[in-house]
């Protein structure tokens, strides 16, 4: 996210400038991250209601984790709410797409490790 503003503010990404967004980013990522684990907890069980109250706490998480980001690309860019929202909505996907690739990318090379 840090860099995605960067970029749209047409800074310089360099450690100087990121290091106070990623602090910041630590601060919004942190208590997301706590919640979808506790979630994921509660998917492991495998019985329905735990099952349903896991996704829906990750559902809660993941829309507080995104309307923190829009208000922060929002105030910080001087955007609209939507175009807040369609930024950082990009990110994520993006984001989600490159793990993905990546875990898809692992599991290929321990499959095939000599």
């Amino acid at each position: 996210m840090a860099v995605d503003l960067l970029k749209h503010q047409g800074k310089r990404i360099d450690r100087v400038a990121l290091r106070p967004l990623f602090y910041g980013q630590c601060f919004i990522a942190a208590p997301f991250a706590l919640v979808a684990s506790i979630a994921g907890l509660l998917v492991e069980f495998q019985k329905v209601p735990y099952v349903i109250a896991g996704l829906l706490v990750f559902l809660v998480a993941f829309c507080w984790y995104v309307a923190v980001e829009v208000i922060w690309f929002s105030s910080t860019l001087g955007v609209t709410k939507f175009r807040a929202t369609c930024n950082v909505l990009a990110v994520v996907v993006m984001a989600n797409i490159l793990v993905v690739l990546a875990a898809l990318g692992i599991e290929y090379a321990s499959k095939h490790a000599s």
